[in-house]
């Protein structure tokens, strides 16, 4: 079991996709905002988040208060003595945005500041579930391999 947060403005996506992988056997909870999400994994050993790129408010209109931000602290604090489990934190970007007005491509931007993973909404269960456990495991591997490296 991993604990999962999952960062979207669409609380009935994020709902949805929280019961799925509650379902697969993950504790997963859910926050609206990327001020919200900091808080919450930086306060305990989080295993994976989930992020949307961007948010947006009640008319629409695009907030900065968004995935690249939240990606962007965790990878910054992953190296702090204050919150050792960021080091093997496992980060899932999703965007329904494949391109930004500009030209710019939110999931290779997404990338860029520290994702592990890139996803574009809409993505079915299947492929949520599969790329969960595929990154999931992935981290597994490397907070074994330091691991071992450390007791060398």
């Amino acid at each position: 079991m991993a604990i999962i947060l999952i960062m979207d403005d669409d609380v009935v996506l994020a709902e949805g996709w929280a019961e799925i992988l509650r379902d697969a056997g993950h504790q997963v909870d859910t926050a609206a905002n990327a001020s919200d999400a900091l808080d919450y994994a930086l306060g305990r050993d989080v295993d994976l988040v989930i992020t949307d790129i961007f948010v947006r408010d009640e008319h629409g209109q695009p907030l900065p208060d968004g995935g690249l931000r939240l990606i962007g602290t965790l990878m910054a604090k992953k190296h702090s003595p204050e919150h050792p489990w960021l080091k093997h934190l496992g980060v899932m970007a999703v965007s329904g945005s494949a391109r930004l007005s500009g030209g710019g491509d939110p999931l290779a931007m997404a990338e860029a500041v520290g994702a592990h993973v890139v996803l574009e909404k809409p993505l079915s269960w299947e492929v949520l579930v599969a790329n969960v456990a595929m990154l999931l495991a992935r981290m597994a591997r490397k907070r074994s391999g330091a691991a071992g490296a450390a007791a060398v």
